[in-house]
């Protein structure tokens, strides 16, 4: 295993820690730290590029290699919210269904709460049945800013690539 490097990316939601490992990004999380570093990591500089534009709202989907620690279920419920679209909304119902689990809605929000990869591996896009929000790993206001933000591209009809 080769040692992890780390992007600290500064985004509208705040600076995220962004690790990568053995060639693929193994974790996004919020960072209290505020330093601007060079970037030497390939993999981390295309990152960069990736969270770039989809906070410009030009990218809808990240085509990074990514480890998804966890589960088979929590590996199957990520990929459900993976190929939730930009811009839309899934509820745990749905996703549970997808992850051919269709009682354990409950377990969907579970796993979702032990996404590592975040706004990467879409948690932020699954909601209740009810369209009610709930928990999300970078709090309740990014949740909303990041569905927001979602929002207000697509209806915007701008020209977007998911690469």
């Amino acid at each position: 295993m080769t040692p992890s490097s780390t992007l600290y990316y500064h985004s509208p939601v705040g600076t995220l820690a962004v690790q990568a490992s053995d060639g693929a990004i193994v974790s996004v999380a919020l960072s209290n730290k505020k330093i601007v570093h060079k970037i030497t990591d390939p993999l981390l500089k295309k990152c960069k590029i990736e969270l770039d534009e989809y906070f410009a709202g030009t990218r809808t989907a990240f085509s990074l290699p990514l480890a998804m620690h966890g589960t088979e279920f929590q590996r199957a419920v990520w990929q459900a919210t993976a190929d939730v679209p930009y811009g839309a909304l899934a509820s745990y119902k749905d996703i549970a269904r997808s992850a051919r689990k269709p009682a354990a809605a409950r377990a969907v929000g579970n796993a979702c709460n032990a996404n590592r990869l975040l706004i990467i591996i879409p948690c932020h896009r699954i909601v209740h049945s009810d369209g009610r929000t709930s928990g999300y790993a970078l709090g309740a206001e990014t949740k909303m800013w990041l569905l927001e933000h979602e929002r207000k591209r697509k209806a915007a009809n701008v020209s977007v690539s998911t690469f």
